[in-house]
């Protein structure tokens, strides 16, 4: 810490005890402001209440996140299965085994309804659900995409999927065997008809739609992967969210928890009598920072400085400017200085008659005396303490500032001008 540091301090400090009663109450009020906020805070049941809502508005939002997430997962899953273990994913699309039959129907009934019939039939789980666990090695749960069907005039065609040949031609002709004991359970419902077949086909074939297909399936798979991750960052998010919420609001209930609501009450006052103490602390600290004049002759102790008489007051100015006198002449005879030489800080009405009783006084004793106001413009002014080789400093309290007495001390050093002491005025 700096001379000049350490007297900014010493006047804080000595602003603080001078000014005691401001400074307790200061610490009283807010301390007192600050407490019973902490008491409201821990007998708000509004608080609470508003606590309470926004973690139900977090559960919401977790519960739509975990059902989505949920959804996701059962997607990947499902997908992926598909994938792994379906007929359609493993066929080779320049090399795909295929099975297919061709039925004429002869009826008066409405031929769309019974082909819809016949569609729903195989599309829609009726085939599938039909057979037992002899059929097991064929992936039944998996012919939704490798068997299908189409219509033209009143001509049934259905066709078979495969990569490998014969499972096609088996679950062609399962196909075929159920469609035949379907016959009367749809004439039943949509009128009598006759199933013909007119052939079956067996074939290899090429279909760049396949590939597609099953690329799609698995840019699908990868959507999904990346839906489901996006879902389970955002419940992490949310559960993070939910806990630090709590965590920084978790309301202290003077009743539920009395240690902790004693603590809060504590931690309140605790800020209060700290700002208590931070308000005029900054206060004076900013008037003694803003001003920075001399306070009292004390401070030429910052500034390593004698002071010449004591200090000049208006009650003691006789008494002090004889003591003055005395050590000036001292300095003087001891010096062997050509005349005192008065480097002057602040120019008023005080200070030019404690000058001129000097300078009466000094004239008595045939000692010449020469001043200064002006040292930092006035050339005149400066060559004349350079001739004196020693100056006197002429300081008043509450006018003159530490930086000017600062860059007069710098001044005398620059042109190795002794500083003989100063001549404080109150």
């Amino acid at each position: 810490m700096t001379e000049m540091n350490k007297l900014y301090f010493k006047n804080l400090m000595l602003d603080l005890v001078r000014h005691k009663i401001i400074t307790g109450l200061c610490i009283i009020i807010c301390a007192s402001l600050c407490a019973l906020a902490g008491y409201k805070k821990v007998t708000d049941q509004g608080e609470l209440t508003d606590f309470n809502t926004r973690l139900e508005e977090y559960d919401e939002v977790l519960a739509d996140v975990e059902k989505s997430l949920s959804l996701a997962i059962e997607q990947v899953e499902e997908m992926q299965e598909f994938i792994d273990n379906s007929i359609y994913m493993k066929l080779d699309g320049q090399n795909i085994q295929v099975a297919s039959v061709q039925y004429a129907i002869s009826t008066e009934a409405n031929v769309g309804n019974i082909f819809n019939a016949m569609i729903f039939y195989i599309n829609e789980g009726g085939l599938r659900e039909s057979l037992g666990d002899e059929y097991a090695d064929l992936d039944v749960k998996y012919w939704r995409d490798v068997v299908t069907c189409a219509t033209g005039g009143n001509v049934f065609n259905v066709t078979v999927l495969h990569y490998d040949a014969e499972k096609a031609k088996m679950i062609l002709d399962i196909v075929k065997q159920r469609l035949l004991e379907q016959v009367p359970v749809i004439s039943e419902v949509q009128g009598a008809f006759t199933l013909r077949e007119i052939k079956s086909s067996y074939y290899v074939k090429a279909d760049v739609n396949v590939t597609n297909n099953q690329n799609n399936h698995r840019n699908t798979l990868k959507n999904y992967i990346s839906n489901r991750a996006d879902f389970l960052n955002k419940l992490i998010s949310n559960q993070n969210g939910k806990s630090t919420y709590i965590e920084n609001n978790m309301p202290v209930q003077l009743e539920s928890d009395p240690s902790g609501a004693r603590m809060t009450m504590a931690f309140y006052l605790a800020i209060g009598i700290f700002l208590g103490i931070a308000i005029p602390t900054t206060a004076f600290s900013l008037k003694n920072t803003v001003k920075k004049t001399v306070r009292s002759d004390e401070d030429m102790n910052s500034f390593s400085l004698h002071t010449i008489g004591c200090c000049h007051t208006a009650a003691n100015h006789d008494d002090a400017l004889k003591r003055g006198l005395v050590e000036i002449k001292y300095f003087v005879e001891n010096s062997c200085l050509p005349f005192v030489f008065f480097n002057i800080l602040s120019e008023d009405e005080h200070v030019k008659k404690l000058v001129a009783d000097y300078q009466s006084l000094l004239k008595a004793d045939n000692i010449l005396v020469k001043t200064g106001s002006q040292l930092q413009k006035n050339a005149e002014e400066l060559q004349d303490m350079i001739t004196a080789k020693a100056c006197i400093l002429v300081v008043h309290i509450g006018k003159t500032t530490y930086p000017q007495i600062e860059k007069q001390i710098e001044l005398c050093s620059t042109f190795h001008i002794d500083v003989l002491g100063c001549v404080v005025i109150a």
